[in-house]
């Protein structure tokens, strides 16, 4: 957002519209006579990468790879103008963004033209230092790094690219520009690092956390494995209770009332993690996403999960019958008013604090960004040898040869 002042009016909208959320799932209402929280958006579901948890790009997904058309996107923003105050937008679904050749001007158009709350995930490996210019620039709020892993041999065997030095490389010199020169509009963070804890990289965290803490990074966030239907087989074992606890007992997934998903060719989906596009209620370019967040087929979606009845919405292939996303406790419904109004206290708690303090912790971020500019090499160094024993450990126990020095430059 342009004024970062206005983020409290953001998280005190987003709370006010909150109550309607609570008020609505509690009482089993497929009617959302309130916004959704976050919009996702996909400027193409084409990606660089192959990771194994990513049920888009495992070999899972079968629809067809594009771009989505910045005219489209600008339409959509203008229809949805008003609720930039009510609805971030995240510029990522299920493909690599910054392959899209205009992906800063669909920054621009959100956090600037629109002023919306913005948010791009990335894998870094496209990031130039060009595009880092243009995507800071073009205002995006945050800006998250995917890395998952913290040795190339970790990085490729989850990522499927021995991209490792790319990225590294490519996340510093962002960091490095972020921290340089003005901007008409200040943004006062620079990005946040995310991974996925799976099997392969769980003794990667705590060197990640800690030597990324050291850079100006807003946090280090790690998530749970996500089973994407049944698509990753090693989260298919997370949450056994879901295969004891009868069908009608099981908990109820708060996303149809909470987010929405727009595909890079207009097709709405009442949910984000439907990778395959199994359950599409609308198209924006025939109806509003007004229109579509309150369509027939939006409210069938969310009266299937109220009553655990999924065969409507299932007819193309498993959604939430085969998901781990709803044993989650962040995307279960509400069931007691008052605790619920407790976690909105905490929201707006800490949003009041976000703003109030975020001078302090941009000088902080600045003090990181000075220390990664005087220390860089030394940075890299000492990682390397770090993760060396990593590496050494891995290699033996896969009977794998470490990456060479022209593959890590890959």
């Amino acid at each position: 957002m342009r004024n970062r002042d206005d983020w409290i009016e953001l998280e005190l909208t987003k709370q006010k519209e909150r109550l309607k959320y609570i008020d609505a799932t509690l009482n089993s209402r497929d009617f959302c006579d309130f916004p959704p929280r976050r919009i996702y958006f996909e400027p193409t579901n084409a990606c660089n990468l192959r990771c194994g948890h990513c049920a888009a790009h495992n070999g899972s997904m079968t629809r067809e790879q594009g771009f989505m058309d910045v005219g489209l996107f600008k339409g959509i923003l203008e229809d949805i103008k008003d609720w930039n105050r009510c609805t971030e937008l995240v510029l990522h679904q299920h493909g690599e963004s910054t392959l899209h050749k205009e992906i800063d001007e669909i920054c621009r158009l959100a956090s600037i033209e629109y002023d919306f709350f913005t948010k791009l995930n990335t894998n870094g490996v496209n990031l130039t230092p060009e595009l880092s210019r243009k995507l800071i620039k073009a205002n995006i709020d945050y800006i998250v790094f995917s890395i998952d892993a913290i040795t190339p041999e970790s990085y490729a065997q989850i990522k499927g690219r021995p991209h490792f030095e790319r990225v590294l490389n490519n996340i510093l010199n962002y960091l490095e520009l972020w921290g340089e020169g003005e901007r008409e509009y200040p943004n006062y963070f620079a990005c946040d690092i995310f991974l996925v804890e799976e099997e392969r990289n769980r003794n990667d965290i705590p060197i990640i956390r800690e030597m990324f803490e050291r850079l100006p990074v807003g946090h280090v966030e790690v998530y749970e494995l996500f089973n994407y239907m049944g698509s990753v087989q090693e989260a298919n074992s997370k949450h056994p209770e879901r295969f004891e606890i009868p069908r009608d007992q099981w908990p109820v997934c708060n996303t149809p009332w909470d987010v929405l998903g727009v595909r890079w060719n207009g097709d709405v989906v009442a949910c984000i993690y439907d990778f395959d596009s199994r359950y599409v209620v609308g198209n924006v370019k025939d109806n509003s996403i007004r229109e579509i967040w309150n369509s027939e087929r939006m409210r069938t979606f969310r009266k299937s999960m109220i009553a655990h009845q999924f065969d409507e919405v299932e007819k193309n292939g498993p959604l939430c019958s085969d998901c781990t996303i709803m044993w989650q406790e962040d995307y279960q419904v509400p069931n007691d008013f008052y605790a619920e109004i407790k976690r909105m206290e905490g929201y707006l708690s800490g949003a009041i604090d976000r703003v109030h303090s975020r001078h302090k912790r941009t000088d902080e971020l600045l003090q990181k960004h000075s220390y990664l500019k005087e220390n860089r090499q030394t940075w890299h160094d000492e990682l390397m040898r770090r993760i060396q024993p990593m590496r050494d450990r891995y290699c033996a126990e896969t009977g794998t040869e470490q990456l060479s020095a022209s593959e890590l430059e890959d």
